[in-house]
């Protein structure tokens, strides 16, 4: 399950590292004016250093390609941080170019914030997703008080799973409450029952191609 700090709630199955790197790729040919499609693949934890890459990816793209017509953010990641799954939502959803997600392989845990977050979702062929509760990791000798902050904070961080589950499908409160509140409760959903329960809105067959492309993964920071 989750490995996390003392008073740190997650939705992973691993340790998050601390670094993030981007490559981008574009052709020397193309001027802003000329790009009107971008994609960005995002492969990975989430975790603050990454979702501070996708947040300047975005950014640089609403800024520089102002005739750019559509953002396609692939995402395959198996989780992380819950506070980095909600900037990345909030950041995605601001994007003044309309973004679509899309699931390139397997959406988990805290990555289903950044996939709700798309305009339109769509979804790979053999991908799947997995939405369960946030887990959290107590060590060592706590306080009381300690540990009732601790669950305040597990509480905040439901409360705002159930809010984005509730805006990306069509799931009862009921089975929100319980998908989130018990990892036995958790939903596992292929590409027939994402579109069935409306996390997923269509289907893709294959990687656009972009007139510029953001790469943001697991790694040492690009130098220069």
């Amino acid at each position: 399950m989750s490995i996390c700090l003392l008073a740190t709630v997650a939705l992973s199955v691993f340790s998050t590292p601390l670094q993030a790197a981007t490559l981008r790729v574009m052709n020397d040919a193309s001027s802003p004016p000329s790009v009107s499609t971008v994609k960005i693949v995002y492969t990975g934890e989430v975790n603050q250093e990454k979702i501070a890459a996708l947040a300047s990816a975005l950014d640089e793209i609403n800024l520089k390609y102002k005739f750019a017509h559509d953002i396609y953010l692939y995402i395959s990641s198996p989780g992380g941080e819950v506070d980095s799954g909600n900037v990345g939502y909030q950041a995605i959803r601001s994007s003044v170019v309309p973004v679509t997600t899309i699931n390139l392989s397997e959406v988990i845990s805290a990555a289903t914030m950044l996939y709700c977050a798309g305009q339109k979702r769509l979804v790979l062929d053999d991908t799947s997703f997995l939405l369960h509760a946030p887990t959290s990791w107590i060590e060592g000798e706590v306080a009381e008080n300690r540990i009732v902050n601790h669950q305040e904070i597990s509480v905040r961080y439901r409360t705002e799973l159930k809010t984005i589950y509730r805006s990306c499908t069509n799931l009862s409160d009921e089975r929100i409450d319980k998908i989130t509140y018990s990892e036995d409760t958790h939903l596992v959903a292929d590409v027939e029952k994402a579109l069935s329960i409306g996390l997923a809105t269509g289907t893709a067959k294959n990687v656009v191609p972009a007139d510029a492309t953001w790469y943001i993964y697991d790694g040492p920071p690009n130098k220069g």
